[in-house]
């Protein structure tokens, strides 16, 4: 949402949704507030239940949908793949003939998205077959991404603020959904470059210690989960890379598995120390310790705090991780402020 906004910034005015403001209240709230003048109104809609997403469409009617995966975000409400795939497909399902799906094409639910919409369908990815295409992505020390981009509009290089691999294909879906309206391929590049990270995602400081961290707190799911421990894998560290991963919320009976796969995500990305913190994080714990892992199994994010006071050493990069009822920001603000356990 905010990429898109960026992208648009230079040649559109743009009203963009505040915060997370993406529910029965909070759309109408970014709707109501639009400022005179807007040419483009750019909302997030989320879901909790079937036909939450219908329901915002009737009142925001969008002309435009991006659907930037289906992941297991919400799973217990929304029934699991399936129900996600249909609730996310209310939005497609919501445009009009004139209207523009913009789809992942690198997620093999997209053709099933595809054929619930008679808007024009236009699939954003690295995949050859993508109708926009992203080549040569590499990340530079702060693993803020670089990369090409081919598009029906022409050819654009783009370089981000914001940070991990992943970031790449919603720059990619934002900027598609800007060439489409018309925005120059120079001017959607230059929005881009200008987009700032959001407090708590992939937060990127050194603490006063010496500590890297990496803080993405705000929220989380399997999807972004695995993004997020790719993106420590890819972080340069002179010490050990630490983990503080916290449950995964409304997951449903997908929430077990899921956990326990953390602590192959973990060793993947070349974690040595795991600190999981509540019940479901808990499950990665013994995966983790057969692996060969330092692990360390707190209730809460209290205990947490404890745990990484007492074992983060400087030259470590440190992720943090849950969804957002853990409350792990507040680990890693205080590991940004250097705080040790005396």
């Amino acid at each position: 949402k905010d990429l898109t906004a960026a992208a648009l910034a230079g040649a559109r005015r743009v009203h963009a949704s505040h915060g997370s403001f993406n529910n029965e209240a909070g759309l109408p709230l970014t709707v109501l507030h639009t400022p005179p003048g807007t040419e483009v109104v750019v909302a997030e809609m989320g879901a909790r239940f079937r036909g939450n997403i219908a329901e915002l469409c009737e009142v925001a009617r969008p002309t435009v949908g991006v659907v930037t995966h289906i992941g297991l975000a919400h799973a217990e409400h929304l029934g699991g793949p399936e129900g996600i795939l249909a609730t996310k497909a209310e939005l497609v399902e919501a445009l009009p003939a004139t209207g523009l799906a913009v789809l992942n094409a690198d997620d093999p639910a997209t053709p099933a998205l595809a054929a619930r919409t008679v808007a024009r369908v236009v699939t954003v990815g690295s995949a050859a077959s993508a109708d926009v295409v992203i080549h040569d992505l590499a990340l530079d020390g702060e693993l803020r991404p670089r990369f090409d981009l081919a598009s029906p509009w022409g050819r654009l290089e783009i370089a981000l603020a914001v940070r991990g691999a992943h970031q790449a294909q919603n720059a990619a879906m934002a900027a598609t959904v800007a060439l489409a309206l018309d925005v120059a391929p120079d001017t959607v590049a230059r929005g881009l470059a200008g987009a700032a990270p959001a407090a708590w995602r992939m937060e990127l400081v050194t603490s006063p210690t010496g500590v890297v961290v990496l803080n993405d707190a705000y929220n989380a799911s399997p999807t972004s989960m695995r993004a997020a421990l790719r993106a420590l894998g890819d972080l340069p560290a002179a010490g050990r890379r630490v983990a503080v991963l916290g449950d995964m919320l409304e997951l449903g009976s997908h929430a077990e598995a899921e956990h326990a796969g953390l602590a192959q995500l973990a060793l993947d990305a070349g974690v040595d120390v795991l600190i999981a913190v509540g019940p479901g994080a808990a499950a990665a714990a013994t995966p983790a310790a057969d692996a060969g892992l330092e692990v360390h199994t707190v209730a809460d994010r209290d205990q947490a705090r404890a745990v990484v006071a007492r074992h983060v050493q400087p030259g470590d990069a440190v992720l943090v991780k849950a969804s957002r009822a853990v409350g792990l920001e507040t680990v890693g603000d205080a590991l940004a402020r250097g705080e040790s356990a005396e």
